[in-house]
């Protein structure tokens, strides 16, 4: 992601995350033992401390759906 994005740019990612309701994160933790299995896909992966550990400004967060949706807005710093 940072290699990626040019100074001063910004960061728009949506993306399937752990959801906020605990009866469909185990549902999504039991999909995901087969998603991971036959196509390598998280269903509950965390970008956004990813994002911030990359050195990327969080502008904004948001979540959908029992917060099984997050879309994040970061922006790079300029050097």
């Amino acid at each position: 992601m940072d290699e990626r994005t040019d100074p001063g740019g910004r960061l728009i990612l949506a993306d399937h995350v752990a959801s906020t309701s605990r009866f469909i994160l185990a549902a999504q933790q039991l999909f995901e033992k087969l998603t991971f299995r036959f196509a390598g896909d998280h269903q509950t992966r965390r970008p956004l401390p990813l994002v911030a550990d990359a050195g990327f400004i969080i502008e904004n967060r948001e979540r959908y759906t029992k917060g099984i949706v997050e879309r994040v807005i970061a922006g790079k710093q300029q050097e």
